[in-house]
């Protein structure tokens, strides 16, 4: 199976990038800040005119391309920070359980059941809502037709992102089910909302590079300095959210078990010295408490000129895009 993109894709790609930097400029999308509806109702029918939401629908109703291709359109969207329920509105016209979902003249919302508190996703402007109720095996849908009212729900004062308005619902109704062959709604939109992700990350990346080379502080680009080369290099391979939680939660556990031993150690010195470590012999002991001095520490290697232009290589190359050039030292 070849994962690279075509050159195809890479057209359409650069087809998606024009339509909403001339249709849906961000400048235009920031006016709905704060706002029930995130867009409005000419704005989503440019995206059904342009077949975003019958992507994957078969000739003569949809334009006939693979989830692949999709994916491609949606991180270019996420890339111009679209909003609205792109990733619903796609599931509900590739099954076609929404009239007017794959025209862009209805809008269909997603939502995950399960435990905890419910809440929807831009309600104010939906005229649908497919609810899941997992993405493994055995997993239902059903489709909620007309959603929720919004008097009936509570809006969320300060969500995450101000282009998401967001409401919370005590219960949700029955609504009618849906049939998913395949599970392919779970499978979909969680490939969707991560293209979504994947484009917001690249044009944060595109928007750091820029500035580490038009910021000026000393006379020169920020870009030129170590620790911005550092910063830019990682920003490429970091890895998500939750795999920093995960390794920041190892790393409370280990400062949590190393704990007790540091006070001993802290309470040794204020008697007069470090205790003694089986690994080492600094020198003469008396009553477990050293008198000597300790040993010197070991001399680290240090790193030879350039090594943080190969570690911006091997990184993806973000260094060299700032046009950087090391110093050898002595």
């Amino acid at each position: 199976m070849d994962f690279r993109v075509s050159d195809d894709q890479r057209a359409l790609a650069e087809g998606v990038r024009s339509l909403v930097k001339g249709r849906l400029p961000l400048e235009h999308i920031r006016l709905a800040e704060g706002a029930e509806c995130a867009i409005g109702p000419a704005d989503w029918a440019i995206l059904g005119e342009a077949g975003v939401f019958s992507l994957t629908r078969p000739e003569p109703e949809g334009v006939g391309l693979g989830l692949a291709d999709a994916v491609v359109v949606f991180e270019e969207l996420g890339r111009a920070l679209v909003p609205g329920p792109l990733v619903g509105t796609f599931l509900a016209a590739s099954a076609g359980v929404m009239e007017g979902a794959a025209e862009g003249r209805s809008q269909v919302g997603v939502h995950h059941g399960g435990e905890g508190p419910v809440l929807v996703e831009h309600l104010g402007a939906l005229d649908g809502l497919l609810v899941l109720s997992g993405f493994e095996q055995g997993a239902t849908a059903r489709l909620l037709r007309p959603p929720p009212e919004t008097a009936k729900a509570t809006r969320v004062t300060k969500p995450l992102c101000p282009l998401t308005p967001l409401w919370q619902l005590s219960s949700l109704p029955a609504g009618e089910p849906v049939a998913d062959v395949g599970f392919r709604f779970g499978r979909d939109g969680s490939l969707l909302t991560a293209a979504l992700q994947i484009g917001h990350a690249a044009e944060a990346l595109d928007l750091a590079v820029e500035y580490a080379k038009a910021r000026h502080q000393f006379g020169k680009p920020i870009g030129s300095f170590q620790a911005v080369q550092h910063m830019c290099a990682d920003m490429p391979g970091r890895r998500c959210v939750s795999g920093a939680g995960r390794s920041a939660g190892k790393r409370a556990q280990r400062r949590r078990r190393r704990a007790p031993g540091r006070r001993r150690r802290q309470d040794a010195g204020r008697r007069g010295g470090h205790r003694q470590r089986p690994d080492r012999h600094p020198g003469p002991r008396r009553n477990g408490v050293h008198v000597g001095a300790a040993p010197a520490p070991a001399p680290q290697a240090r790193p030879r000129p350039g090594h943080h232009l190969r570690r911006a290589r091997r990184a993806g190359g973000v260094a060299r895009t700032l046009d950087v050039r090391t110093e050898s030292r002595p």
